[in-house]
């Protein structure tokens, strides 16, 4: 797989799992992926995703037990920085 992640991804509402380690995605995360409540496992490895995720991801995705994003293009500063609902 290559190219961006999809902001349709969103509607999604369902969505539990999503794993797309070890590909050639660029770009953004989009703002919807933050939508999908019930995800519970978001990883990312080894792509080559740039940005930031929100500050709060914790209070968008509640269900979220597992983030990996690491093999990325991401500030690791804001990486660290994010707050986790418990």
């Amino acid at each position: 797989m290559h190219g961006n992640i999809l902001f349709e991804l969103g509607s999604l509402t369902h969505l539990t799992l999503f794993n797309v380690e070890i590909n050639n995605l660029t770009g953004i995360l989009p703002g919807s992926l933050f939508n999908i409540s019930t995800l519970q496992s978001l990883s990312l490895v080894a792509n080559q995703l740039r940005g930031h995720l929100p500050k709060d991801v914790g209070c968008f995705l509640p269900n979220l037990q597992i983030l990996i994003m690491n093999s990325n293009n991401f500030n690791p500063m804001e990486v660290h920085s994010i707050y986790i609902a418990t």
